[in-house]
């Protein structure tokens, strides 16, 4: 299994509003295409976000953990676009962790 983001915003998506922005989402989809398309024969099972709710609440209304924005009531930072989930959903090989 491998996560495809874990608190890693790029700068320079953060410094145009992070998730706060919907290109922030499109932009994930096209790297979840890529990272599938390199090591889609080696993992099978994916994961987009680790902890979303985390991240969205955390790290965008109460800025509590990275990057510690705290936008206001009604702001709802956007979700993964479904343009990663073809990539991150189709069938990969059956792998045993530490197989070659």
């Amino acid at each position: 299994m491998a996560t495809i983001y874990h608190w890693d915003t790029p700068l320079e998506l953060d410094e145009a509003g992070g998730w706060m922005n919907r290109d922030t989402a499109y932009r994930l989809g096209e790297y979840a295409a890529i990272v599938a398309e390199a090591f889609g024969d080696r993992v099978a099972r994916w994961v987009t976000i680790n902890e979303p709710a985390t991240v969205s609440a955390n790290g965008y209304a109460f800025g509590l953990h990275s990057p510690g924005k705290e936008p206001g009531p009604g702001c709802i930072p956007h979700r993964p676009s479904p343009a990663a989930w073809p990539w991150t959903r189709r069938p990969g090989p059956a792998r045993r962790p530490g197989a070659g």
